[in-house]
């Protein structure tokens, strides 16, 4: 069943890598112009932030500027009733400061994506992750698509498929070619009248047919903020 599964999810990977907006791969396209959803964070807390707590609001609050969430505060203490039912699905017995991750709105999930303490580790749990940034990484050095491989307690059983996809996506990088009506960063001299902006790279990042996979495995607690 799981090689079954591995076959059509890369027989999909296959298409997306030959599909194009213009003459631009999808991949490629959409890492350069479309907008990254908002996740909304609520920060609940059942009484006012004390001294200390509110500084590491701050610090979130800052964060935001680097990251794809908006910070939301809730102080229950004083609501009304007709106050709380229009508050989101939110745990409204808690009896310390929690911070809530919500989906970005328009998936319409009501439930929390995950909750933790409203603590410095707590906090960079939501935003430092090392597969991130070996995602981002890969990303900026010009790969087109990474497929995360989420181990789900069973390694051993994750590292072999890992190990068979990365086997098939070197298979499907000698199949695809890049459009030579694609204008690169440093071919920007040759638009014309008749150049389809659309064809046009928005960033000097490499573009190439090249694909990859990271594991789960990877993950490691942070560092606390503070």
């Amino acid at each position: 069943m799981t090689r079954k599964a591995l076959k059509f999810f890369t027989t999909l990977l296959t298409l997306a890598g030959i599909a194009y907006a213009c003459q631009v791969p999808v991949f490629r396209y959409a890492l350069e112009r479309w907008e990254t959803d908002k996740y909304a964070l609520y920060l609940v807390t059942p009484k006012p932030l004390s001294a200390e707590q509110t500084q590491l609001a701050e610090k979130i609050i800052a964060a935001q500027d680097t990251t794809n969430f908006e910070l939301n505060s809730i102080v229950l203490e004083g609501l009304s009733e007709r106050e709380l039912w229009q508050l989101p699905e939110i745990d409204t017995s808690i009896t310390e400061p929690t911070l809530m991750l919500f989906a970005p709105a328009k998936t319409q999930q009501t439930k929390p994506l995950y909750t933790t303490s409203f603590t410095g580790s707590g906090f960079q749990q939501l935003v430092t992750s090392p597969v991130r940034k070996q995602l981002v990484k890969k990303l900026i050095a010009g790969t087109s698509c990474i497929w995360i491989v989420i181990h789900n307690n069973k390694p051993q059983e994750a590292l072999a498929i890992q190990q068979d996809l990365d086997k098939h996506l070197a298979k499907i990088e000698t199949k695809i070619e890049i459009a030579d009506a694609v204008v690169e960063t440093d071919e920007r001299h040759t638009i014309d009248d008749s150049t389809d902006l659309d064809d046009v790279l928005r960033s000097s990042i490499p573009l190439k047919i090249e694909f990859g996979s990271l594991s789960s495995t990877q993950m490691t607690l942070p560092k606390p903020l503070s």
